[in-house]
């Protein structure tokens, strides 16, 4: 007689769901989705995950196309997903690179926000306080992090501000 509590008694069509827990690599595509909620709680996820293990981002394996979609989100019209983007981002940014870690770990951060800034910049000016609110928390835990960022920061957000004037 089957237990209910047997464990990995699973028919074939009652796998556990990949959605309660996705594997690194999912995360990307997760992020990519159109649907609105699915990218809410891949942040909410995303921003657990960098609570819980602080070598998360070490151990992530596609760093670039992470902070490309990031990137593409903090673009996006919906400020829902803009402020969940940012709350990670300041939640995730103790990970991404200290003091007392390693110096590419330390590059990491510097590199990850200023690649972010163009577009984190401008929600400063946001209509909805709370995606100004968590903007400026952002940028100030940055900054007290590296505070010898903020020319690279400045130089890339007016250089890519021009850009999109002449183009």
């Amino acid at each position: 007689m089957d237990s209910l509590l047997d464990p990995l008694r699973f028919r074939v069509d009652r796998l556990p769901s990949p959605a309660f827990m996705p594997r690194e690599d999912d995360y990307i595509d997760l992020l990519r989705s159109p649907d609105f909620d699915v990218r809410l709680q891949t942040f909410n996820r995303l921003t657990t995950m960098s609570r819980r293990d602080p070598e998360w981002f070490s151990n992530f394996p596609r760093k670039g196309e992470l902070f490309k979609n990031i990137d593409r989100i903090l673009a996006d019209d919906r400020w829902e997903v803009q402020h969940q983007c940012i709350k990670f981002l300041l939640e995730a940014m103790a990970t991404l690179g200290s003091v007392g870690s390693s110096i590419e770990n330390y590059l990491n951060l510097e590199y990850c926000i200023c690649y972010l800034m163009p577009n984190l910049v401008p929600k400063l000016g946001s209509s909805k306080i709370t995606v100004r609110k968590i903007s400026i928390q952002a940028i100030q835990t940055f900054l007290r992090q590296k505070p010898d960022a903020l020319g690279p920061v400045l130089v890339s957000a007016l250089f890519l501000s021009n850009f999109e004037v002449i183009v």
